[in-house]
């Protein structure tokens, strides 16, 4: 709900009112910022003037269940999605499917940034142990002579 009303007393209808009321026009504002249009052509689609719909996009619009429909055919997508019980589970199941894929993954990945840390140490250790071109023979410590390429 709202912060608005945390410190106001309103009725839980009025929050739920204007809480659906902005998600509907959030939506509108997304689908047209994806389809690259303005408000002023989804009044031109609708044949409406660009003042009512503005009013409308201010989020305190009382939109008719025809307005809806009239817009997402205008725009061509939903606006959102009345899902039946038996839906809601199977939506769930794949949320939960895919949360737990992207836990697995970001494992994946942390292991795979620890291997290339440990990689890399392991070859700056390796420059320094394995190719001592830098040390002569005999400023070497004697257990690392034996890596050495030096003359």
């Amino acid at each position: 709900m709202s912060k608005i009303f945390e410190s106001i007393q309103v009725s839980d209808e009025v929050k739920r009112f204007v809480d659906h009321s902005f998600d509907v026009v959030n939506k509108i504002h997304e689908l047209l910022e994806k389809q690259g249009k303005t408000q002023r052509d989804l009044a031109n689609l609708m044949g409406k003037k660009e003042s009512e719909i503005s009013k409308w996009m201010q989020g305190t619009h009382n939109f008719t269940l025809k307005s809806l429909a009239k817009i997402e055919s205008v725009l061509g997508e939903n606006l959102f999605e009345v899902l039946k019980e038996d839906e809601l589970v199977v939506k769930k199941q794949v949320a939960v499917f895919y949360q737990n894929l992207m836990k697995q993954d970001q494992i994946t990945f942390k292991m795979r940034e620890v291997i290339n840390k440990i990689s890399a140490a392991s070859s700056e250790i390796k420059e320094v142990i394995i190719e001592p071109n830098l040390i002569k023979k005999s400023e070497a410590a004697p257990e690392k002579t034996i890596y050495s390429e030096a003359a």
